[in-house]
């Protein structure tokens, strides 16, 4: 349903697929759970809370996502009704959380971000990108945003090994 697929999206079909992605990491190319880290970007930070939820991953990096898709729209929560509600699964990662965020995110509005990362348990870690928007982030804050990435991998590969 995206692109040139075929299908009709839905959000257990975007889990669904999350899933089929992550069980080759897992079982094709032999890639230990505890070396994953899930980056979710806008919409994919949906499935990507999914994953992180449900498996124990090295780390999830949520840039530019909602607490809610609706919540897009309209600021206050619409239960039964409402898709991605992230905000409810964040209280269930285990695992490090990066959240980077633009000041100027035109789609998805800051405060997301920061509900995001007031509701994540630690470790967890905030990138604020002043001036960037949804779909650019200005020369001046690329430094910020590739050094918040590999500062988080950097933290993850340090980590000693959870006992699973």
């Amino acid at each position: 349903g995206y692109g040139t697929s075929t299908g009709t999206p839905t959000t257990s079909r975007v889990y669904e697929a999350a899933e089929t992605v992550l069980q080759y990491l897992i079982h094709i190319q032999h890639v230990p759970l505890d070396r994953i880290i899930i980056h979710g970007r806008s919409a994919g930070g949906g499935p990507a809370f999914y994953l992180a939820e449900k498996y124990d991953v090295a780390g999830v990096i949520a840039e530019s996502t909602f607490v809610s898709a609706f919540r897009v729209l309209i600021p206050i929560p619409v239960f039964p009704l409402d898709t991605f509600r992230n905000v409810s699964r964040i209280d269930n990662i285990n695992c490090p959380v990066l959240v980077i965020h633009g000041t100027q995110d035109e789609m998805i509005p800051f405060w997301h971000g920061e509900a995001l990362f007031e509701k994540a348990q630690h470790p967890k870690f905030f990138c604020q990108l002043d001036g960037a928007s949804h779909n650019k982030i200005p020369l001046e804050c690329q430094d910020a945003y590739w050094g918040a990435i590999h500062s988080f991998s950097q933290f993850i590969r340090y980590q000693p090994p959870s006992d699973q």
